[in-house]
């Protein structure tokens, strides 16, 4: 049963099920959830003064708001009606129908006395007060309809109209088997990681009432991404022991033992191998935490033999910037053909190089700088004509 209310409500919440009244408060950062409504003090329709201890007439008590010119409010009517009437003809019951008007749009005391007088609807209607105002003002909507307990605390405030009698019916039922069944009992409610079952940490919960969600506990390497009370399918959040109600941020009550689950996303980091003796990029890509990067193929340099990598990417915890690194291969200085001997043919490279001729890589430059000054020059070039000839 709970779970079809469940499903109920996602309907009832539907962009159709209401209409826009006024501007939503800036500061309102909920609805009228656990809010009291017992000292509100005003009058009926017809001015006849009416307050909150109306309220120990009944179990609950289905309070409406609505208005005139309000189509989803019009529409529920007459479910509310036959909640009304029941409600008459099973005194036993436990449950009464009040309601207040939103005078706005030309909705005035007198044309929603009219407009009932010419239904024949019969249920008490008020004008706001202060009190009653605070808690419907938490919404910018209309229809909007509390259960509230003999004590005048407001248990449930939904957004929205009732489709049908019988789901009305069935919410009141399920709201009146809490009051009278469940009074002082505790739901618990576990928090679990969705990846691995792993319990993160539980709460106890008045049955009936609202679920605080907790902060996602840090887990090193992942991201929290919110909660889910179905993890096999995120996008339809229903539980049979978990009623999801209001629209706009949505609010959990809890009915029953249940499990929540946290969704994580592992954490991806941007890790890069370098060519140290160019200093540029090989490769580059994404790994998750805790996974292993992929080496690419080390380049090829003259002179040089590739050792391995500066640093350990077996276990990926953060962005990465990894460097060959080379060992550098044993040379006769000036031999830049790699012969095992310095011949005039070396001396003219080494006379192109200096001259701005030919090009000169990192490989190459430790064995064509013959005098040791970081660069290839002309006095590189006479050195080397000068070994090639044995002088």
């Amino acid at each position: 049963m709970k779970k079809f209310i469940s499903l109920m409500l996602a309907a009832l919440l539907a962009v159709s099920a209401f209409s826009f009244a006024a501007a939503k408060p800036e500061d309102a950062t909920r609805a009228g959830f656990g809010m009291s409504i017992a000292n509100f003090s005003t009058t009926d329709l017809e001015g006849n003064p009416v307050d909150g201890s109306i309220l120990d007439n009944a179990d609950i008590t289905f309070f409406n708001y609505w208005a005139t010119w309000c189509g989803p409010c019009v529409n529920e009517m007459p479910h509310i009606n036959q909640l009304y009437q029941y409600s008459l003809d099973n005194p036993d019951y436990g449950v009464q129908v009040v309601a207040a008007i939103s005078e706005s749009n030309g909705c005035t005391p007198q044309s929603a006395l009219a407009f009932l007088n010419q239904r024949d609807y019969k249920w008490l209607n008020m004008r706001l007060d202060g009190v009653l105002r605070s808690v419907f003002s938490t919404s910018g909507y209309i229809p909007q309809t509390l259960i509230v307990d003999r004590n005048g605390v407001v248990l449930d405030h939904i957004v929205g109209s009732f489709p049908s009698y019988n789901m009305l019916k069935d919410y009141v039922d399920m709201w009146l088997d809490v009051v009278r069944n469940h009074q002082g009992e505790n739901c618990t409610i576990t928090f679990k990681n969705k990846a691995n079952d792993e319990v993160l940490t539980t709460l106890e919960v008045p049955y009936g009432g609202l679920i605080t969600m907790p902060e996602g506990p840090a887990i090193e390497g992942y991201t929290f991404n919110g909660w889910e009370i179905n993890p096999d399918n995120p996008n339809h959040q229903i539980d049979e022991n978990i009623l999801v109600t209001h629209y706009d941020p949505y609010y959990y009550i809890a009915m029953g033992d249940a499990t929540v689950y946290g969704s994580y996303n592992i954490q991806r980091f941007l890790v890069r191998f370098y060519d140290s003796i160019t200093n540029t990029i090989i490769t580059q890509g994404m790994v998750d935490y805790g996974t292993a990067a992929t080496a690419p193929e080390a380049p090829e340099h003259e002179g040089y033999t590739f050792v391995g990598w500066d640093q350990d990417f077996s276990f990926v915890t953060g962005n990465m910037n990894i460097y060959t690194v080379y060992e550098q291969a044993s040379f006769v200085p000036g031999d830049v053909d790699n012969s095992g001997s310095v011949t005039t043919s070396d001396a003219i490279t080494i006379l192109r190089m200096a001259m701005g001729l030919a090009g000169v890589d990192g490989a190459v430059l430790p064995i064509a700088d013959m005098s040791g000054n970081g660069s290839v020059g002309m006095e590189d070039a006479i050195l080397a004509l000068r070994t090639a000839l044995g002088l």
